[in-house]
């Protein structure tokens, strides 16, 4: 879809939002996937457009439940340069839900409820995502889509080098084979504009790099 797809968000929501795009693009995509359950649909899912399939044996969302979402394992560096990996969460990068399951209507719901009940200055970009899913996840056992890496800056460019050094620290936490990454092209959205052709430019050497490289050692990248 082209930019038609933010017009699924209620008016209210944009009117709440104002420029920030992110929850509004939260709430729009549950609102998509609801619209086609209501045609008939038996199951609907959602993969976010930064979404990397580079194996599709491995990215499997037939899993036994009637929903769910990401496994998030996140990469970054702390502020003496070391490499830090999270504990294991969740994000909506992918997710999927089945006729007759409550969940998405139920996200619907506290998705916008958390809109109205947040001042819109205070509403953080993953307020509505992976804050939310963390949250919840604490309070409930949450079904896993467990074959999509998150693949932040600092991972993308050492993948760009052509080395898989940071990526096989990332698979030891991830700890599930990957089929599909997301590349956490979010990060360009706030780049300054003299920065963007390098950020595009490191993107497409990871992405040539994992298509080309479905096997690193005999061991299946995704």
């Amino acid at each position: 879809m082209d930019d038609a797809f933010f017009n699924y968000a209620p008016l209210w929501v944009h009117e709440r939002c104002g420029a920030q795009i992110f929850p509004i693009t939260d709430i729009a995509r549950l609102y998509y996937l609801k619209d086609y359950l209501a045609k008939g649909y038996e199951r609907v899912v959602w993969v976010d457009a930064d979404v990397l399939v580079f194996d599709h044996a491995v990215f499997d969302i037939d899993v036994p439940s009637d929903y769910a979402f990401s496994r998030e394992v996140m990469m970054g560096v702390d502020n003496s340069g070391r490499i830090q990996l999270s504990s294991p969460s969740l994000n909506n990068a992918v997710m999927f839900f089945r006729q007759g399951n409550p969940m998405l209507d139920f996200y619907c719901f506290a998705a916008e409820e958390i809109v109205r009940r947040t001042a819109p200055d205070r509403i953080e970009r993953t307020a509505l995502g992976p804050s939310f899913l963390r949250g919840l996840a604490r309070s409930m056992p949450i079904a896993r889509l467990n074959c999509i890496g998150l693949f932040t800056p600092v991972l993308i460019a050492d993948l760009a080098k052509g080395s898989t050094r940071l990526f096989n620290d990332y698979c030891a936490s991830f700890r599930y084979p990957m089929g599909a990454a997301n590349l956490c092209h979010f990060t360009r959205h706030y780049a300054a504009e003299a920065e963007r052709s390098m950020i595009d430019r490191t993107y497409d050497s990871a992405i040539r790099f994992l298509l080309s490289n479905p096997r690193i050692d005999g061991v299946r990248v995704m």
